[in-house]
């Protein structure tokens, strides 16, 4: 991390710049764990069984002493084990009465994560405690259990996320006015990290049992029933915990997710290869990634740094002035091999933070009239509100050159800003007889990031496909949601709330020797944004945004007003 951080700052000033004040925003610890104590009241099977866990810590409270019972045996109606005083210090600013979204500290000066491990055990009468107890099950008065409180601590990872992202929103305009000579004075305005009215879709999170990785999110832009797709979502985080695959849908935006299906695409492929998907849900292998020969902007200047490899030193084209330009264009050069019958091309992108904040505040502008203009929206047919993102420039366009014209072989749908993705375009080269190849990357101006992108001619080599449904799920309320998610079949899952949230479960399947896996998570859903308070601006003036590439213009005006802010 640090060598990257000192290559970049040699390599791109105004990038640093960027990344010093997002990496600082970072340390500041603004990532949060929690815990919650349940109570019980009967000795069930389950509860006897954790108390045996050698992974729990059980805890006698006895005459205003706490101790902890080690080798645990219940029999014959009794709980005996070994006993060691606890020392009070132990809970320092830990409660431990029932209740939920308590805060314990986890970092590398305190680990506090011991208190989601225990089980809290409390008995009616004194009992006499040396090195050891025996204690009868009907004498105990209660039982708590504690465990990591998983929608806190997702939603503060979420929120944490967020407000991370909103800074960087603003400090891209940062770095727009330091670049000018003219501007003396710092920035006046400091972002607010909230995740209320957050234009979003669905967060995905994978867990190993201790912490939580944020992996992206899922079908963005499917804002509409019929706008509902399928995505698929490369999980290069998820590992097994107690042989299962634990992944979290998470809700933090004023909206309705519903979430139609998810399930796992679990691939064993060569050691010396990487997997791809493209929006298709189709697999591709890559074993040799090629850069570019050259990739120059709209105005002539190269790019190639800046997407040659997985490095987030990014393509993102920033306008001089208002209205200069509305759409972006990446032109790139490939060497070609002889005799060539396809290939692929490989890119990793994500949307701009500039785009997801146009989209809400042009959700705000309706005020009460939201919901109106939803009913209007639910009337349109799929091909009318697919041309609308089409005129508005928001997908990414791939193209290749033909006999000297442009060919469009793809549009790549929004992903969201907060993580980037791996797309795959497969290139169909028959026939093609130069040795280079060119390709057109467009879209409305300020949409898109580009990461890298690569070209592969190696064959493809999956040696194992599995699709794997989950065996549970369960929403925040610890309701049954399963069967609302295991197939296609309209019978939706809905997180209508902030906070909303379900853990899904998954077998991991037998892993083949000497191969390397990746997984993928395979969703079909859509949302739907709630409404604003206010008055809203008039019906005429938001007729503007039925012309093509109106939202292109309210993107690049966005971005200029957040521009004249800091410089006041």
């Amino acid at each position: 991390m640090k060598k990257q951080f000192v290559l970049l700052f040699k390599k791109e000033s105004q990038t640093t710049l960027f990344l010093i004040i997002l990496f600082s925003l970072l340390l500041t610890g603004c990532f949060r764990n929690y815990y919650r104590i349940k109570e019980k009241t009967t000795t069930s099977k389950e509860v006897l069984q954790a108390m045996q866990a050698p992974e729990k810590y059980l805890v006698l409270h006895n005459n205003n002493l706490i101790w902890n019972i080690t080798e645990v045996k219940i029999e014959n109606g009794f709980l005996s084990g070994k006993t060691n005083r606890i020392n009070s210090d132990r809970y320092n600013n830990l409660p431990i009465h029932p209740g939920d979204g308590y805060r314990y500290r986890k970092n590398n000066n305190t680990d506090q994560s011991y208190i989601t491990n225990e089980i809290h055990i409390y008995v009616n009468e004194p009992i006499a405690t040396s090195d050891s107890v025996k204690i009868a099950l009907d004498s105990i008065k209660k039982i708590e259990l504690f465990d990591k409180d998983k929608a806190a601590t997702i939603g503060s990872y979420t929120i944490s996320t967020i407000g991370v992202a909103a800074a960087v929103l603003v400090t891209v305009g940062v770095i727009v006015i330091l670049s000018d000579p003219n501007f003396i004075s710092g920035p006046k305005i400091t972002p607010k990290p909230t995740a209320n009215g957050q234009s979003s879709c669905p967060f995905v999170y994978t867990t190993d049992g201790e912490d939580y990785s944020f992996a992206g999110e899922i079908f963005g832009g499917a804002l509409y029933p019929k706008l509902e797709r399928d995505d698929y979502l490369a999980l290069p985080a998820l590992k097994p915990f107690e042989n299962n695959y634990h992944i979290y849908l998470n809700n933090q935006a004023k909206e309705i997710q519903s979430i139609n299906l998810a399930e796992l695409y679990v691939i064993d492929h060569p050691s010396n290869s990487e997997v791809f998907m493209d929006k298709y849900g189709n697999t591709f292998t890559s074993s040799a990634i090629q850069k570019p020969l050259t990739a120059l902007d709209s105005r002539g200047r190269s790019q190639l740094d800046k997407i040659a490899e997985v490095d987030n030193l990014t393509y993102y084209d920033v306008p001089s002035k208002e209205g200069e330009k509305l759409n972006d264009e990446l032109f790139l050069t490939f060497a070609m091999p002889d005799n060539c019958l396809e290939g692929k091309l490989i890119l990793r992108i994500r949307n701009s933070l500039i785009v997801d904040y146009s989209y809400q505040q042009y959700a705000f502008m309706f005020g009460k009239k939201w919901e109106e203009f939803q009913k209007r929206i639910h009337e349109k047919s799929s091909t009318e509100l697919n041309q609308w993102v089409t005129d508005q420039e928001i997908p990414l366009s791939v193209s290749i050159e033909e006999n000297g014209k442009w060919k469009i072989l793809e549009q790549l749908l929004p992903t969201g800003p907060l993580a980037f993705r791996d797309y795959v375009v497969k290139l169909d080269l028959n026939g093609f007889k130069k040795s280079e190849l060119r390709v057109k990357l467009a879209s409305g101006e300020l949409f898109w990031e580009i990461d890298r992108v690569g070209i592969d001619f190696s064959p493809n080599c999956v040696n194992h496909f599995a699709v794997v449904k989950p065996f549970r799920g369960v929403d925040q309320d610890s309701i049954n949601v399963l069967n609302n998610i295991r197939y296609d079949d309209n019978n939706y899952l809905t997180q209508p709330r902030i906070g909303d949230e379900t853990e899904l479960v998954f077998t991991e399947p037998a892993q083949r020797k000497g191969e390397k896996r990746s997984v993928f998570l395979h969703s079909k859903g859509y949302y739907t944004l709630l409404g604003t308070e206010g008055k809203g601006k008039s019906m005429l003036f938001l007729h503007k945004f039925k012309k093509p590439a109106s939202f292109t213009h309210f993107v690049n005006e966005n971005y200029f007003k957040i521009s004249r802010a800091l410089q006041n």
